[in-house]
């Protein structure tokens, strides 16, 4: 799974999380070994949408002051 947020038309990558399926579990219908993931999605999810608002307040901070240097030729 991968958060994106939107700047000034570009999409930039703030949190990448990977299901693992570390667990196994017996299906019951068919009796076979199925992996299984200790963390669920929606958690997954959660840790993203949370780093996700974190950077793009970031973002938004160093954007910013990219625009107020350029303002007043700073850079």
């Amino acid at each position: 799974m991968t958060a994106l947020v939107e700047v000034g038309g570009m999409k930039l990558p703030v949190g990448v999380e990977f299901v693992k399926k570390d667990t196994w579990e017996v299906d019951s219908k068919t009796g076979k070994n199925k992996r299984k993931a200790s963390v669920k999605k929606n958690e997954l999810l959660e840790r993203c949408s949370k780093n996700a608002t974190a950077n793009f307040i970031l973002i938004m901070f160093w954007l910013t002051a990219v625009i107020q240097r350029q303002k007043y030729d700073l850079l």
